[in-house]
């Protein structure tokens, strides 16, 4: 990942770290699935065995297609100051 940042910033391209985030409610998910339909990275995905939902962050785009999605208010958007 360094080198490929490296390369764009050789190339005049700006990167910097994202202030935002998502987060899962662990106490508010129902685990429904509602949410995993809407990800488009598979950064939300259901587990065979139980039909849970996992939530894995460096997947997650912040694309943030998950947060209406949840009728329980399970997903939400954040800043790294909050």
């Amino acid at each position: 990942m360094a080198k490929a940042i490296e390369s764009l910033q050789k190339q005049g391209v700006r990167v910097r770290e994202l202030a935002r985030y998502i987060q899962r409610d662990a106490d508010k998910c129902t685990h429904c699935g509602a949410c995993v339909g809407q990800c488009p990275t598979g950064a939300l995905s259901t587990r065979p065995a139980d039909y849970g939902v996992d939530f894995d962050t460096k997947k997650c785009i912040l694309c943030e297609l998950c947060v209406p999605a949840c009728a329980f208010g399970a997903m939400s958007a954040a800043h790294q100051n909050d």
